[in-house]
């Protein structure tokens, strides 16, 4: 399986970049709120891709986003050889077949 993350940047360069994470045959999903004061969460993962936070981050003021909270989800991966890995990410991902299809959506949080 093929797993493709969205990236929400504010430029409009930076729109459209993904992150494409391959030979992947076991997926394993939790999802829990969180609120920026929360950062210790992300460090216990692989990879970090919260960039819906950090939109609403340089949106709101720090107070504001202390309060709020919005969704977040963690994927274990394992590969073929093994290997597993985690990934944190508030944003939208794809898990696709090995021809490219889509099997499922993951969404966290739409981009406004």
């Amino acid at each position: 399986m093929i797993l493709k993350i969205e990236r929400y940047m504010e430029q409009e360069v930076r729109k459209g970049d993904w992150w494409l994470l391959d030979d992947i045959i076991k997926i394993s999903k939790t999802t829990f709120k969180r609120n920026h004061i929360d950062d210790d969460v992300m460090f216990n993962h692989d990879i970090h891709i919260l960039d819906y936070e950090n939109i609403q981050y340089n949106k709101n003021t720090s107070s504001d986003c202390e309060k709020k909270n919005w969704d977040t989800l963690v994927l274990v991966c394992r590969r073929s050889n093994g290997d597993e890995f985690s990934i944190i990410f508030d944003t939208i991902a794809y898990v696709l077949n090995n021809n490219g299809k889509t099997i499922e959506k993951i969404v966290a949080n739409y981009r406004e």
